[in-house]
């Protein structure tokens, strides 16, 4: 049979040996008797018929039932050891026997699944998204990175009942996801209106061009089948662009003045010990030839 949204999505019928069994459902749906009775899911007796409780939603989308009953349905069964390899054993011909026990703390559990499809003729939920820098507003953020804030417009929801935004931002580069992700739960009073979800950017995505997906799912949690999606690389309105980096130039180093050699000043050179005036070196070189000159006239003089 097939299981639409907007009515009771069921039967799923409890079967046990023990005095009750308690029943969860993922994702979390209200679960009622055939009537439309909300039942107490923590102790539900053998022969209950489950019905998932839909009536306030017109979405396709699909829910496990688990059933968890405390001890071992294998507890007391009796196994017979055949005399021969084989054989069939029987009470009155058998080897030995056998009987299972399993602890008290032993945990048994059984789950079932649904489908269903949207209500016929119902709107189907659609959503639209604006991302901006939380700081000011705009669409770049701050190289070192900070708050966007994606605002998600939607429609043709049922008023009381919970849903779940949840996004991600992607690289626009390659349309690979950053793992920077949001989400809001919320429930509305309205078919029409809109929520915030926010994303806090690390720094390390300087250059980078980001977008943000988002998907809608009924319920408190983003899991099962979304109802509706926005995920558009190239919508501009989903698009903030992340500053690049500053450069940092390094100071050129100033190159040192060069040594100039002291000296004594013009005409004067530089030695070892200190400076000799080449004026007063020259003269006492002078002097002294002249003084061997006049040595040797002097000796011509005197018949040498």
């Amino acid at each position: 049979m097939a299981q639409t949204a907007g009515t009771l999505v069921g039967p799923f019928v409890v079967n046990t040996n023990q005095t009750s069994v308690a029943v969860t459902v993922d994702p979390a749906v209200s679960v009622t008797d055939g009537n439309g009775t909300a039942l107490d899911l923590s102790a539900v007796a053998d022969g209950q018929e489950l019905y998932l409780d839909l009536r306030g939603g017109t979405a396709a989308g699909s829910a496990t039932v688990q059933v968890a009953a405390q001890g071992s349905s294998s507890t007391g069964t009796v196994i017979s050891v055949p005399n021969t390899p084989g054989g069939t054993p029987t009470a009155a011909d058998h080897a030995q026997s056998i009987i299972l026990v399993a602890p008290d703390t032993t945990k048994t559990t059984a789950e079932a699944t649904v489908q269903w499809t949207a209500q016929p003729g119902a709107a189907q939920p659609a959503i639209g998204t604006s991302l901006v820098d939380a700081a000011d507003g705009d669409r770049v953020l701050d190289w070192n990175g900070g708050t966007v804030i994606d605002t998600v417009a939607y429609q043709d929801l049922v008023p009381g009942t919970t849903y779940t935004l949840w996004g991600e931002l992607m690289r626009k580069s390659d349309g690979q996801p950053t793992g920077i992700t949001g989400s809001t739960t919320f429930t509305p009073t309205t078919p029409e209106g809109s929520v915030d979800v926010n994303f806090i950017v690390p720094e390390g995505f300087d250059g980078e061009v980001l977008v943000a997906f988002e998907a809608l799912f009924e319920g408190a949690e983003a899991s099962g089948e979304p109802l509706a999606v926005h995920q558009d690389i190239d919508d501009a309105a989903q698009t903030v662009t992340v500053e690049a980096a500053p450069v940092v130039v390094s100071p050129t180093p100033t190159p040192a003045a060069p040594t100039t050699p002291t000296t004594g000043g013009a005409g004067n050179l530089a030695a070892t010990g200190g400076t000799v005036p080449i004026a007063a070196t020259a003269a006492a070189v002078l002097a002294l030839l002249a003084g061997a000159m006049l040595t040797r006239v002097r000796r011509r003089g005197a018949g040498v």
